[in-house]
């Protein structure tokens, strides 16, 4: 077997590493492990505030990341795709707000943070991968 060949651990060293993090990175990766299970209720609303389970977990994705980001632990490290994303995330931005002013309704609501929460991922991902090992795990998690 080759020394540069990529595998993908066992259940004890998923563990062991998801327990060596952070407590906001902790909640983001259960985050992404319970993200099909949330997305399966999504016809069911929650009766006080009419929101459906989807819509809560990912406006308190959104809070999380903006959390992460406050704390200053983003990447210092600029090139160019981190300088258009960027741009393209104040254009996500703008269209929310936007869509938010333009007809405020949940749905319009619910449609501006699907589209933040990509943008949020990928802000997120790019904090919170340091390494390889990293990215085998939030792959071994999602999959």
């Amino acid at each position: 077997m080759n020394s540069n060949s990529i595998s993908i651990g066992s259940y004890n060293g998923w563990k062991s590493w998801v327990n060596s993090l952070s407590g906001e990175f902790r909640i983001f990766i259960y985050y992404i492990l319970f993200l099909p299970l949330i997305n399966l209720t999504w016809s069911y609303s929650v009766p006080i505030v009419s929101f459906t389970l989807p819509e809560i977990f990912t406006g308190l994705s959104l809070v999380l990341v903006l959390f992460t980001k406050l704390k200053g632990r983003s990447a210092t490290i600029s090139d160019d795709f981190t300088k258009y994303f960027n741009f393209f995330g104040i254009v996500i931005l703008f269209n929310f707000v936007f869509l938010f002013l333009k007809s405020f309704s949940v749905s319009s609501i619910d449609l501006g943070l699907k589209y933040l929460l990509a943008i949020s991922f990928y802000y997120m991902f790019k904090t919170f991968i340091k390494n390889d090992n990293d990215f085998l795990m939030v792959a071994q998690t999602y999959v």
